[in-house]
């Protein structure tokens, strides 16, 4: 029972304000071309994926326009890259359900769905802040979607955890992957999404050398996440992937090529 392969599947771009990246700092530097991608785990269990990527003809992409996705970007190609289709997938991992990480759900018929129970409610009624901007139904609210609502840390498969980290979204959850070869991958997503989050001098008005995103549920969730993702990180000797840092994804491997 192991994660013998992990892809790293790319599903375009989103041009985000930067003060939504950096808590109230970074407006002057105007948009940034956040990576859009997911993660797809060959494991003795079955086939994971995690997060399904956005719609090009969806609210949030029409909201951050100019979203950019070749055709070859759609999950559907990327998948096809490593002979895998959306009907192949045993379970969907969101990290959270906002339209950049569950805008293709409704393409994955057979799969299990593993959510945080928090998520799944306020997805279904938004905090008025937290509205179109975030959520939309037309992305995850789809007939027949075998949704399996979790509370707390979970263990998915082995090698595949998830862990709770709040903050972003009242459910956003990070995935921590251990492969057969003994390699540890975390994925916070946007509880933790670009590295100047951890690596620049901030000065402001926080607690701490750290910040913690802009478009936020709470302030005060985003920042013990933040911390309990750089803890595991040293204590597993893992690798954090950020949520939408250029570059990181530019620099990653990408299917059809892998991480054992």
């Amino acid at each position: 029972m192991a994660v013998n392969k992990v892809f790293v599947l790319d599903g375009g771009t989103l041009p985000m304000p930067h003060e939504w990246l950096t808590y109230s700092v970074g407006k002057e530097r105007g948009a940034y071309p956040s990576a859009i991608y997911q993660v797809y785990c060959e494991t003795t269990e079955g086939k994971v994926l995690i997060d399904t990527g956005f719609r090009s003809d969806g609210p949030l992409a029409k909201l951050l326009a100019p979203a950019k996705q070749r055709e070859d970007q759609l999950i559907t190609n990327q998948l096809a890259k490593i002979g895998v289709k959306p009907g192949d997938i045993d379970i969907v991992i969101n990290s959270h359900l906002h339209g950049d990480h569950a805008g293709n759900n409704g393409l994955f018929k057979n799969a299990r769905f593993i959510v945080q129970r928090t998520e799944m409610r306020y997805a279904y009624a938004p905090l008025p802040h937290l509205g179109e901007m975030g959520y939309s139904r037309g992305d995850f609210d789809h007939r027949g979607l075998k949704y399996e609502p979790i509370d707390g840390d979970w263990q998915v498969v082995e090698g595949i955890e998830t862990i709770f980290t709040p903050g972003h979204s009242p459910g956003c959850q990070t995935i921590i992957i251990t492969t057969a070869k003994g390699n540890v991958f975390i994925l916070p997503f946007d509880a933790l999404i670009i590295r100047e989050q951890v690596t620049e001098p901030w000065i402001g008005p926080w607690d701490g050398p750290y910040v913690c995103m802009g478009y936020l549920y709470s302030l005060e969730d985003s920042y013990k996440s933040i911390y309990k993702i750089l803890n595991l990180a040293k204590t597993r000797n893992g690798q954090i992937w950020f949520g939408h840092d250029r570059q990181f994804f530019d620099t990653a491997k990408k299917a059809p090529d892998y991480y054992e």
